[in-house]
């Protein structure tokens, strides 16, 4: 498996679903400063719905984007269309897909945009779920700057659709950070370590209701008082 190089299609297939999703939703958007405009940067992102994945790849001011998407979701012919022609990569979850994560590292060796949603599928409750150790794996491996997302309100998204309401959600871009030095321990323990670290990183910039697993964590104290 090879990332996908951008192409005028998928440019223009993230426009008409941009200029889309600006019909059927309100969005306020902050932070989009925080995703460095060129070189290597590895997008995490809380995931409550369908419509996440697509709005990640719109927000991105460049067009060297791709990402991760659970492989699951390829039976969806719509959503399948909208990831392989925006440029996405399908990743097997629960599995350690080795193929799929080293694409994922080829690409932001290249100096690309690589976004995943570290829970590998959607949370349920709108909570966090544990996050996949992915992700940690691309950091350590590629030394890319890890750029926390979080989606506020998306869930809410198709009730409302259904209801004929044009609802407002939130994405928040945090700012870009490095995991730090392993200490002690075993290999597993720092992939925990790492993991948790992530999550933390994108449940500070959620409201307390969408905190899940990682209300409580030692980590997010860290990041409440760093912030």
């Amino acid at each position: 498996m090879t990332p996908v190089r951008p192409t005028w299609r998928s440019t223009v297939l993230r426009g008409a679903i941009s200029s889309l999703l600006g019909v059927l939703a309100r969005r306020t958007l902050s932070g989009v400063e925080n995703i460095p405009r060129q070189g290597p940067c590895l997008l995490v992102f809380n995931q409550m719905s369908l419509f996440d994945t697509p709005l990640l790849s719109v927000l991105v001011p460049r067009r060297d984007v791709t990402g991760l998407v659970a492989r699951d979701y390829r039976r969806n012919p719509v959503y399948r269309l909208l990831v392989e022609c925006g440029g996405g990569m399908w990743i097997r979850r629960a599995t350690g897909d080795r193929a799929a994560l080293e694409a994922g590292l080829a690409a932001l060796k290249r100096g690309w945009v690589v976004g995943i949603s570290p829970e590998g599928r959607r949370s349920r409750t709108g909570g966090l779920v544990q996050g996949k150790p992915g992700p940690a794996f691309l950091a350590r491996r590629s030394g890319a700057p890890i750029v926390p997302v979080a989606f506020v309100d998306t869930d809410k998204l198709a009730a409302a659709w259904r209801r004929f309401n044009r609802p407002t959600i939130e994405i928040r871009v945090g700012e870009p950070f490095r995991l730090p030095g392993p200490g002690g321990g075993s290999r597993k323990q720092h992939r925990r370590d790492d993991t948790d670290r992530i999550m933390c990183h994108i449940a500070a910039l959620l409201p307390p209701r969408y905190r899940g697993v990682y209300a409580e964590h030692p980590y997010l104290s860290t990041r409440s008082a760093e912030g």
